[in-house]
């Protein structure tokens, strides 16, 4: 076997792979429905146009350039008390109150796809669950996307060396960490982050194992570009940056798994859908809205006065995950910042030592340089590029570079079997969701 055919563990089987599924689809419904109850707010900023959005495609309608925040999100967020500065919001939670909104939704820059889903999934449920409120339907849905990304990192650890139960572990572990419950168990279009990341990377490892044909990776790339959500571009970077790690290490071996030629190929075909991707929804919304006032929400974010603290912030993100710095769980309960600590450092621990402790001729050396190198120059490229194009300073933060956490989280995950790790794993998470179980009501 050639230096850059990675080891291989026994793909899980579809009974293994529908119990993996199964078990993370039910320990995340679990979780959200006790979660949800505890943070009945709409989560401030994105939130509010994001359950805008959400509602709109329930009534099957894009939300466009221009368009104001709707009635029913603004009683949603207004008879929800969001955590929102005081002066942002300016009216009650009377329906007949006559308030005039003035907020102009952003989330006209995603892609409809994710509220669209959940709006039919919400839908859906909501025929046997009629009393029940939508957007508590669409925030549970969440577990299902969970379960979904969730499989598919097993599937990938799986290829590097992993053992099934013990990357679903991992997963268990850091589905109660504040950083995944609000992606997971509010209505974002990052809740699908996991399912584009992870299969970028899925797609990547079975090309250059000749387990599928090349241009299959022009459709990932179409979908990381263009389907859900444009930083999501980051997903196919780290596959391409895989790839390369890949050919570098299989380069001098003797009978070497791909050929330059093919290598770049491939990077051409993944390179150039996440790029058609990206401009088919450009065009989309050209075609869809017409360019509209400023945004009347307000501006929470402001120039940094020093370029030491700029640099900083711009690094903010980088290798922080799971940690949280968002608003919409900041009443977590406290035993989940010693979770989230710990499993922040065992992630950047297996991830760091796994690049500076192994040989790059190593196996598992290429996911954990594709993973540490796109974690921290993605959320740089992230930061900048929000900057330059929103007009307002937007520091890095752990949610912009989570298309790059499968990667950053193989690492570990493929030293889960071990005993002392592995029982650390599920004890983690039983803590996390008993502490959510237990916390007042937020």
């Amino acid at each position: 076997m050639s230096a850059g055919v990675v080891a291989v563990s026994p793909t899980p089987g579809w009974r293994t792979s529908g119990a993996v599924f199964l078990v993370l689809l039910l320990a995340a419904g679990s979780l959200f429905l006790v979660v949800v109850p505890r943070t009945f707010h709409v989560a401030p900023a994105d939130g509010i146009v994001y359950v805008d959005a959400f509602h709109r495609a329930l009534q099957g309608q894009v939300t466009v350039r221009g368009d104001l925040v709707g009635d029913t999100a603004l009683d949603e967020a207004a008879c929800r008390q969001p955590s929102l500065p005081a002066d942002s919001l300016q009216w009650d939670c009377d329906p007949e109150s006559g308030r005039q909104s003035t907020w102009r939704s952003t989330a006209w820059i995603h892609p409809p796809t994710s509220f669209f889903a959940d709006a039919a999934l919400t839908r859906a449920v909501g025929v046997v669950a009629p009393n029940v409120n939508p957007l508590d339907i669409g925030r549970l849905i969440g577990a299902l996307w969970f379960a979904l990304g969730g499989l598919l990192i097993v599937l990938l650890a799986s290829a590097w060396g992993a053992r099934p139960w013990a990357a679903a572990a991992v997963m268990l572990a850091l589905l109660p960490t504040p950083l995944f419950v609000d992606t997971f168990a509010f209505v974002t279009p990052d809740r699908w982050v996991l399912i584009v990341g992870a299969g970028a990377l899925l797609a990547a490892t079975l090309w250059w194992r000749h387990h599928l044909a090349v241009p299959w990776l022009g459709v990932v790339g179409v979908v990381c570009g263009g389907l859900v959500k444009q930083t999501f571009l980051l997903a196919a970077a780290t596959a391409m940056l895989l790839l390369v790690l890949l050919w570098w290490q299989d380069r001098r071996s003797r009978d070497p798994s791909r050929t330059g030629r093919e290598v770049g190929g491939a990077l051409v075909w993944l390179g150039g859908g996440a790029a058609v991707g990206a401009v088919l929804w450009q065009l989309a919304k050209i075609s869809w809205g017409q360019p509209a006032a400023p945004a009347a929400a307000p501006d929470f974010l402001t120039l940094p006065a020093r370029p030491d603290t700029a640099l900083s912030l711009l690094f903010h993100g980088a290798w922080q995950i799971p940690m949280n710095d968002s608003a919409a769980v900041a009443l977590e309960p406290m035993a989940l910042l010693g979770i989230s600590a710990l499993m922040t450092l065992l992630l950047a621990g297996a991830a760091w030592g796994a690049l500076f402790y192994r040989q790059p001729s190593e196996p598992g050396w290429p996911m954990a340089a594709a993973g540490v190198i796109a974690i921290g120059i993605g959320g740089l490229v992230v930061g900048v590029m929000g900057t330059l194009s929103g007009g307002a300073w937007l520091p890095s933060a752990p949610r912009y570079v989570m298309p790059a956490f499968a990667a950053y989280a193989v690492p570990l995950i493929v030293l889960a079997h071990r005993r002392w790790l592995l029982g650390l794993m599920w004890a983690l998470a039983a803590i996390g969701a008993l502490s959510w179980a237990f916390a007042p009501l937020l």
